[in-house]
């Protein structure tokens, strides 16, 4: 699953959750922020880049799964943010960088920054 269905899943609440909504978008942001680097330092597909993805992206999302799970009793299930909480959370174990391969590129708006499998941009 790609973090831009999260990410337009948390935009959708801002009305009705807004610092809630902007929280959530800010971890995704973190993620975004870490394959950037492994782009800017030409790291896409080395093992370096795989090895964030391990650390750096999973203690982010790490943290935002322990927060999604502090947040979810906090917001009506089928609300606009409750609806958010609840479509990211069955997603976020599979949403889990691979632990075996290297990750081949760094693809735009259309991929998960876990995914290794070649994706087209929107």
């Amino acid at each position: 699953m790609a973090n831009h269905n999260l990410r337009r899943k948390f935009f959708d609440a801002q009305s009705a959750a807004p610092d809630a909504a902007k929280r959530a978008m800010g971890f995704i942001l973190e993620v975004y922020k870490i394959e950037r680097a492994a782009l800017d330092n030409d790291l896409l597909g080395m093992p370096d880049h795989l090895e964030m993805r391990q650390t750096a992206s999973m203690a982010v999302m790490d943290d935002f799964k322990a927060w999604l799970e502090a947040e979810q009793g906090r917001h009506p299930p089928r609300g606009p943010m409750g609806e958010a909480i609840g479509y990211t959370d069955p997603h976020l174990p599979v949403a889990r960088p691979p632990s075996t391969s290297a990750p081949t590129s760094l693809r735009t708006r259309s991929s998960s920054p876990w995914d290794s499998s070649p994706q087209h941009a929107c």
